[in-house]
């Protein structure tokens, strides 16, 4: 049970680290979106809401979304958590999937997106291209970091260690073994009977046929606040 636990929270802290990437990436696309609004509004004097602008804080409250989602789990190993984490995990690699097979065996793929009035879309392509390797290596990378999230969230979800079983056959079980795992608190030592004759001086009172066998006798000194036992000598017969 110790390795399955700390297999599991090597599995977690694993998880909470290749998961931080794409919280890094959602915090990385808040900052461009901050960057375009502050241009817009230094150029001119207003905010023009294009879908350039909200797809960039979309992409960020998604990733975000998401990356919270697997930190939660990642760090309670809640069922709900990491099934809801590898869910929407595995949209979002659809998703990229779809944009990049269309960007990659599409010439024409930009025609493919309404026109931008602000010309920041245009400007955002003409950065990537100018930069399309470390871009390209940076896309790897996200990629490869969202794939392996998957993968931990899945051997994670399967490590949980199970939980106790609180049905009535259970509790019989547990209640028939308690006299075998300590016998000593149910069992005495002391026998359920007497072997011998009994010796009246251990109650309060002699019963009459006592005094005539010479038995111990009891005098009432206090009316049975207080007891003084006198002794008589007993007879021996061998």
């Amino acid at each position: 049970m110790d390795r399955r636990a700390s297999k599991g929270s090597c599995v977690a802290v694993t998880l909470k680290l290749t998961n931080s990437i794409m919280t890094i990436t959602a915090i990385a696309t808040f900052i461009y979106s901050a960057w375009i609004v502050a241009v817009s509004l230094r150029d001119n004097q207003t905010v023009t809401l294009s879908w350039f602008l909200w797809a960039c804080i979309g992409t960020g409250g998604i990733f975000g979304f998401v990356a919270f989602i697997g930190n939660a789990g990642a760090t309670t190993r809640l069922h709900c958590l990491l099934s809801s984490y590898i869910f929407f995990l595995f949209l979002l690699i659809c998703l990229e999937g779809l944009l990049t097979a269309d960007i990659c065996l599409n010439k024409d793929w930009y025609k493919d997106f309404p026109p931008d009035p602000t010309g920041r879309f245009d400007a955002f392509v003409r950065f990537v291209d100018s930069k399309k390797e470390n871009f390209r290596k940076l896309g790897y990378f996200i990629a490869s970091s969202q794939v392996i999230s998957f993968l931990l969230a899945l051997v994670l979800r399967s490590s949980r260690p199970p939980k106790p079983r609180l049905d009535f056959e259970d509790e019989e079980v547990i209640i028939t073994k308690l006299p075998l795992l300590n016998p000593e608190n149910h069992y005495s030592g002391l026998p359920p009977y007497a072997v011998g004759q009994p010796y009246p001086h251990y109650y309060y009172a002699a019963a009459s046929y006592a005094r005539t066998l010479g038995y111990p006798d009891r005098d009432e000194t206090n009316k049975g606040k207080n007891m003084a036992v006198t002794t008589k000598t007993m007879p021996r017969d061998y």
